[in-house]
Formats: structure tokens, C-alpha cells, sequence
């Protein structure tokens, strides 16, 4: 059987090979005109030659109205209007049988009573129509290229191939709003249960940025986001057509510059249309995890710095004590662990035993209390805070700083400690001069010498060192096999 669908009618327009031929009966003008009850058989139709309702006591007596050139049918319990046809069409029909082909025109709707269509060649749909939304009705979109499906609710279409929706469950105590990115908070049965996301907490919510809204979802009801495809109806009057989107620092929010170290770099899109109410946005989430690997050591470990080194925290040792603190400066530190954040809103106090050697001060996971030992960190492994130095027969000691920042490749740091180290940042003072040597053999006696005010450089922390006058110094380094 071949069909031709029209959206402007919401009617099939042709049908060929009917299976169960109709036998038409006659015209119906007045309500007295409809059969009995009693007698009506299956597939016999009639045409409707006047405005009538069906109202009739003594005869089928449905209470339907029909117009005039209205041809309806009766399934065996109602009856259905088939269509506008011409009389000598249908009656062809029932002559020649249903091993006939034919074509004809129905100007109404046609009510199938949810049976099925079977063994349909094709569906040609009507093009150059504006068909409205409407759950579960499918038609052709000429300014789309493609048919577009209503979805549960009325208010969003699929454009069929060239985008992708997922049902949701919104999971915030207020409206996600048509237009708003949403990260995955959970799920419900088979559906993802979703909150407003944003950039400045990546593993929360960033890298679990999914899509955007493209319709308004009330707290706890089901809605539509689009992870790929064209979002309209988008407020977009702060970008330009063709600007890339990110992921804002306010929750749903996207902005068209791009995000700055240590706010989480996440592309959601571009900007298509620039208006205030009828933007559009191609959603294409993309959380450049590639650019990660090779930007952050494939996360980021480390200080989130407020300054080199970082003015957010502060280290405090005391080596009558043995004990070293860390503790913000402000409210709070935030230290990153293979891209997870943690928080330090109160001083950390550790101590190491009152035995000479080096100390580490380091992270090993997060939301954990930093360890203090004598272990070595390991810097692809672990978040580098402090070095100390402690000679116990003097009761004193030295403090490194070793609080190196998040948003750098940790494989880089790798190479940089071990092939530069500490080093004399060119053309900034620290020229050594003036210096002397005593006796003409060095030995561990004191030497002499004057050094120029400059900056060294630890990898990426600086700090400024002032000069320094002649006079006997200790030379401290490192010796022998065992590096004493």
C-alpha cells in the first residue's frame, strides 16, 4: 500500500491497494438518512451532501456532526470520516476490487483507531508548509532540511539527523531556564537527573557538563537539553554570530571569553545568532581534555595561586618545636589533586621527629591532611608544599619553599626539576664578585664573597634575593655518594 502524507491537513492524502474494498451506500442529508443500527455492515460508506449530525434515536445514533462532502465509513462501532472523494472513485474501488491500484484525494482527516500502517512503499511529505509543534506529530521543515518530531510536552521539536536530545530530571530546587548548561548530578531509573553547571569547581561540574536546556524544566520535572544541535530562543546579545562559547562562571551561564587559569576551560558551543531573545547557540560541549593532557599534566595538581609564591597561605616553621604550618592567609587555600579540589579553610600543624635530615611536606590525595616525613614526594604523584632541613644538634633548621601552582603541566615540572632546578634568572642582578678563597686549598673553613641583589627562579617560583656584603660565609652543598 503506498501513502502520501500532508502536514498542512494533518491527513494521508492518497491510498492505493485498499485491502478490504468499501461498498458505497448512498448519500446522507438528514439525521433519518443514517442506517439502523441493526443492519450497517463493516466498510460501507456514504456521501454527506448536507451539514448533519447523527442524532437519529432509531438509527446509528453516534452523535457525530459532519459536513457537507464529508465521506464516512463504518468500522463496525463508529463511524470515520475517509475523506472528500469523489463518488465514482470510491465506487471504482468497490467495483474493481482490492487487487486494484488507485489514487485519491482525502481533503480531512483520516482516524486509522490506532491500528497500523504495513507494507508502505514510502511517505512523500508536503514541503513549503509551516506545521506547528505538537507531541508526537511529525512533519517536513524547509528551513531545517528535515522532518521534525514533537516531543512530550509540545514544546520542543527533534530535527530528525542533525541534532541530539536527552530527557532529564532537574535537579536544582529552582527553574532551569531554556538556555542553560547542566552537568549530570544523577540519575532517575534510566533518565539523568541534572543541576545548573559552571567553570570555577571542574571536577563537580565542569567536566561533567553535558548539555543545554532547550526548554525551561521546573525543579524536579522532566525536560529536554541538547547535547549536539541548534538551541533557539537563546538570549545571546552579549556574543557575536561565529564567537566560541564557554562555560560561565555563573551556574548555566555561558560567556564568549574564553576562561582564565584556574576557572576549567569548557567549549559548549557557537554563537549563530546574536539577539537578545531569539539567539541561537550550536551546542557542541567539548571539555578539551586533550589540551588538558598537555596544559596541566592531564589534570591539574598543585596550588591554586593568588600570587608567586602564593599570598593565599602561608608556611610558618619552628624548628625549637619541630613543627611546621600551613594556613591560609584569608578565608581559605585550595590545593588541586589530579584535578580534584580541596579546600584548606583552617592551619594544618604537623611536626617530624627531633632526629637531624630532610623533610617533605606534601599532599597525596585529596581531602586528606598533608603528610610530613622524611619520604621524598614524587612530583608526577604528589602535591610538593615544603622542604626542611633540620640539624638536631643545633636545634635549628631551614625552610624551601615548594609550592608550586595547579595549572601547569606536571609532566613539564618533571622535566624542569630535574634538567634546571634553581637557577640564576638572567640579566636580574646575583653577579658574584669580589670573592676570595682561604687558604689557596679550600677547605671547610669560611670563604669570602659579595653577591649582587637579583631573582632566582624554582621552576615557576621567583623570589627576589638582596645583596649580600662581603664577609666569611658557610658554603653548604651537597657531597660524596651519599649527596651528605
Amino acid at each position: 500500500m503506498k501513502i502520501i502524507f500532508n502536514p498542512l491537513s494533518g491527513n494521508f492524502d492518497y491510498i492505493s491497494k485498499l485491502d478490504n474494498p468499501l461498498q458505497y451506500k448512498g448519500s446522507i442529508a438528514v439525521n433519518s438518512d443514517f442506517p439502523t443500527i441493526s443492519n450497517v455492515k463493516n466498510g460501507w460508506f456514504y456521501t454527506i451532501t448536507a451539514d448533519v449530525t447523527d442524532d437519529d434515536a432509531t438509527k446509528t445514533n453516534t452523535g457525530m456532526s459532519f459536513y457537507d462532502g464529508d465521506e464516512i465509513a463504518w468500522d463496525g462501532s463508529t463511524w470515520t470520516v475517509i475523506g472528500s472523494l469523489e463518488r465514482d472513485d470510491l465506487q471504482s474501488v468497490t467495483d474493481r476490487g482490492a487487487t486494484t491500484d488507485v489514487e485519491s484525494t482525502f481533503s480531512s482527516s483520516i482516524d486509522l483507531s490506532d491500528s497500523q500502517i504495513k507494507n508502505t512503499g514510502y511517505i512523500d511529505f508536503s514541503t513549503g508548509l509551516t506545521i506547528a509543534c505538537q507531541e508526537g506529530r511529525v512533519h517536513w521543515s524547509d528551513d531545517d532540511g528535515t522532518l521534525c518530531l514533537g516531543m512530550p510536552g509540545g514544546n520542543v521539536e527533534l530535527q530528525i539527523g542533525q541534532e541530539n536530545l536527552i530527557r532529564v530530571t532537574n535537579d536544582e530546587s529552582i527553574t532551569i531556564a531554556d538556555g542553560g548548561l547542566v552537568y549530570v548530578s544523577g540519575a532517575v531509573g534510566n533518565n539523568p537527573k541534572v543541576m545548573l553547571a559552571d567553570n570555577t569547581d571542574y571536577s563537580n561540574t565542569g567536566s561533567r557538563t553535558i548539555a543545554m536546556a532547550t526548554e525551561d524544566i521546573l525543579s524536579n520535572h522532566k525536560g529536554y537539553v541538547t547535547t549536539f544541535g541548534l538551541v533557539r530562543g537563546v538570549n545571546t546579545s552579549g556574543c557575536s554570530a561565529g564567537n566560541v562559547l564557554y562555560l560561565g562562571s555563573t551556574p548555566g551561564t555561558f560567556t564568549n571569553i574564553k576562561p582564565s587559569s584556574p576557572s576549567e576551560v569548557v567549549e559548549v558551543g557557537y554563537c549563530l545568532r546574536s539577539h537578545a531573545t531569539e539567539g541561537v547557540v550550536f551546542v557542541t560541549v567539548d571539555h578539551k581534555g586533550w589540551k588538558r593532557a598537555f596544559a596541566v599534566g592531564g589534570d591539574m595538581t598543585g596550588f591554586e595561586k593568588a600570587g608567586v609564591p602564593p599570598t593565599d597561605s602561608k608556611i610558618i616553621y619552628n624548628p625549637l618545636t619541630q613543627q611546621i604550618t600551613i594556613q591560609p592567609t584569608g578565608t581559605h587555600f585550595n590545593v588541586w589533586y589530579k584535578g580534584e579540589k580541596h579546600q584548606v579553610s583552617s592551619p594544618i600543624t604537623l611536626s617530624h621527629p627531633d632526629v637531624t635530615g630532610s623533610y617533605f611536606l606534601k599532599w597525596q590525595a585529596p581531602n586528606a591532611t598533608p603528610t610530613f616525613s622524611s619520604t621524598p614526594w614524587d612530583i608526577l604523584e604528589d602535591i610538593p608544599a615544603s622542604y626542611v632541613y633540620y640539624n638536631k644538634d643545633l636545634a635549628d633548621g631551614f625552610v624551601f619553599e615548594e609550592r608550586h601552582g595547579a595549572s601547569r603541566n606536571r609532566h613539564w615540572h618533571y622535566a624542569e626539576h630535574f634538567t634546571k632546578g634553581t637557577y640564576w634568572h638572567q640579566g636580574e642582578g646575583l653577579a658574584i664578585d669580589g670573592y676570595t678563597l682561604q687558604p689557596g686549598t679550600p677547605t671547610d673553613v669560611t670563604n669570602r664573597f659579595y653577591l649582587e641583589a637579583g631573582e632566582i627562579h624554582d621552576e615557576d617560583i621567583n623570589n627576589q634575593q638582596p645583596q649580600t656584603i662581603s664577609g666569611e660565609y658557610l658554603i653548604f652543598e651537597r657531597t660524596g655518594a651519599d649527596g651528605v
